[in-house]
């Protein structure tokens, strides 16, 4: 009997200690930094940070493999050092957590960009006291090992480097009329 007891202690101390060793988690989002949202979300703020710095190498590493060589990556460099990285510069942000989807391997999440409403600047106002434009954008995601990658890069850039904005940066902007006398 005590041989017994022994043995189906050293079982249940076994398979407790088993349990515990195998406590691995199929949650994917716990291993790229928090729940499956944090982890998109953060990949979300890191690609947003990138561009409204307009920095086209940062932005490349955050995409997935068919946007790196899109023509608006070129694009952005050429505005380094211009009213429209100035505008960017002074820009804000915030993510729609209410709109966060995460479904296996694809998410997205909305955010909505503030800056210096481009027509504003063109007309004369400083970037800091010009009116604000508003933009709402909606950044999907494929997960690529473990890291959650742009998958509409040219759609989130065309609906920030809007007319206005790239006009601003061509020099093709309209200007307040002159006053007569």
């Amino acid at each position: 009997m005590k041989k017994s007891k022994k043995i189906f202690a050293l079982s249940m101390s076994a398979c407790i200690m088993a349990s515990s060793m195998c406590g691995c988690s199929l949650d994917i989002g716990k291993k790229i930094g928090g729940s499956d949202d944090d982890g998109l979300l953060d990949a979300a703020d890191e690609f947003i940070e990138a561009l409204l710095a307009t920095d086209s190498k940062k932005v490349s590493k955050t995409l997935i493999e068919d946007d790196q060589e899109s023509e608006y990556l070129e694009e952005l460099d050429s505005y380094d050092s211009t009213l429209v990285a100035d505008i960017l510069e002074n820009a804000g942000y915030e993510a729609d957590e209410d709109s966060v989807k995460v479904k296996k391997d694809e998410g997205s999440a909305e955010y909505e960009i503030t800056f210096a409403d481009p027509a504003d600047v063109a007309d004369g106002s400083d970037v800091e006291d010009a009116d604000e434009k508003s933009v709402t954008i909606t950044i999907e995601f494929e997960l690529d090992d473990d890291e959650w990658l742009v998958s509409n890069f040219e759609d989130v850039y065309e609906e920030i480097f809007d007319e206005d904005l790239t006009a601003l940066a061509d020099g093709n902007v309209s200007s307040k009329p002159a006053e007569t006398e």
